[in-house]
């Protein structure tokens, strides 16, 4: 659980730092800016990643 924190957090701060990786890595089809693409993205991907840890 500790690890899986440590990675929501680092996701999250990446994320909020708008450096425009994505947007090089994506080709423009992402945005750093796009916080509501974000906040989708991550809650889905959290979400299973935390549902992962409950069927352990």
């Amino acid at each position: 659980m500790l690890w899986f924190v440590h990675h929501l957090l680092g996701s999250l701060t990446f994320s909020m730092a708008q450096s425009g990786r994505i947007d090089r890595l994506s080709n423009g089809a992402c945005t750093s800016t796009d916080m509501g693409a974000v906040l989708r993205t991550s809650v889905r991907i959290f979400a299973c990643g935390f549902k992962g840890l409950q069927d352990r």
